[in-house]
């Protein structure tokens, strides 16, 4: 009788646990399959929080190569390319102070490449079977440490901001610390995305900016979406999250002294192709493509996971120290920290 009580109670944790969008898993097994139960929860609500994701150890590695490589990266190296300007956010002076915001890192730091040729097939997968779609493509990761007392991050959705747009699009965040509604945890609207992919205009851009609820006062259908009742993602360390490219979401600020570290990765369907508009591409990368054209550049965007290539694609090297947009234009050395010199001088990028 007792174990039935017990066995009771671990099912009626697991039911409460799917339904708030939070699924515990043993990051330890290579092989992470996830249930049914999740992947609907997943397309239901547009996100899901995935416990215990990374063990120790690899949480640790994930730590200091974000540690590393955002180090090395000065404001002035936020976008792939050196000095590149933001022309993706308003209220530069209220963003700059949401969270420190490095993107592709993995271009730029072996530590965190070699993270990605680790995980990224694991990774990969699970987005795919989330998402229902048969490949994917890293479109750029980013560090978002929300320093001590930052501001909060206004409601927005991701994809809008990309180069392409496609409604299976989505996000990993990785918790480097405790996520709590003190520091800066998430919140998730649940069901906002299909909201949002019926809409006339699935891909209206709201800017993060100053206002916390812009988004409903701009978005078409902002009305019937801020009648949702928000999901905090508290989230320990090591845990993990996938929300979809057009779930609804914003952040507290950080009301605390310490640092709220995260790691997170946009990813592209395979498919996806250029819709025109600027984000992490260079003026360069961009003349190579007309609107329509497929975005399958393993330099630029690598394949993590697919069906026909189950294994990452990455190019040889760190490419942002070779070119800083990738493509014809040249590092600057004096940008480059004694720790990236020494590895561009390995690679044969400089003398």
């Amino acid at each position: 009788m007792k174990a039935l009580r017990r066995k009771a109670k671990r099912t009626t944790a697991k039911r409460a646990a799917a339904k708030s969008g939070k699924v515990k898993t043993n990051g330890r097994k290579r092989g992470l399959v996830l249930s049914k139960r999740q992947v609907n929860e997943y397309r239901k609500n547009g996100f899901i929080v995935l416990e215990c994701f990374w063990n120790k150890r690899e949480l640790q590695e994930w730590r200091e190569a974000v540690a590393e490589a955002s180090s090395e990266r000065p404001i002035e190296w936020k976008f792939p390319r050196q000095n590149q300007a933001d022309v993706s956010n308003v209220d530069r002076d209220y963003y700059d102070n949401v969270f420190k915001q490095r993107l592709n890192l993995w271009a730029t730091n072996q530590k965190m490449k070699s993270l990605f040729e680790k995980h990224g097939a694991k990774i990969g997968r699970v987005a795919c079977e989330l998402e229902g779609i048969d490949g994917i493509r890293i479109w750029h990761d980013q560090c978002l440490i929300k320093e001590g007392w930052a501001n909060p991050t206004s409601y927005h959705t991701d994809n809008p901001y990309w180069t392409f747009h496609h409604p299976n699009a989505c996000s990993i965040w990785m918790a480097l610390d405790d996520a709590t509604v003190a520091n800066g945890a998430m919140f998730m609207l649940p069901g906002s995305h299909k909201i949002v992919n019926s809409s006339a205009d699935p891909f209206h851009l709201v800017h993060i900016g100053k206002n916390h609820g812009d988004y409903f006062q701009k978005h078409p259908d902002g009305n019937e979406i801020q009648q949702i009742q928000p999901t905090t993602l508290e989230m320990k360390a090591g845990s993990i999250s996938f929300h979809n490219g057009l779930t609804v979401h914003g952040a507290n600020p950080n009301n605390t002294p310490k640092q709220r570290r995260a790691m997170t990765c946009a990813f592209m369907p395979e498919g996806a192709t250029f819709n025109g508009l600027d984000n992490v591409y260079t003026k360069e990368v961009m003349a190579r493509y007309k609107k329509g054209d497929v975005l399958e550049d393993d330099e630029l965007n690598p394949l993590l996971w697919s069906k026909t290539h189950p294994a990452v694609s990455f190019p040889a090297g760190l490419p942002n120290l070779k070119y800083s947009g990738h493509y014809k234009d040249p590092v600057v050395e004096s940008m480059l920290s004694e720790m990236q010199k020494q590895e561009a001088r390995k690679l044969g990028y400089i003398s």
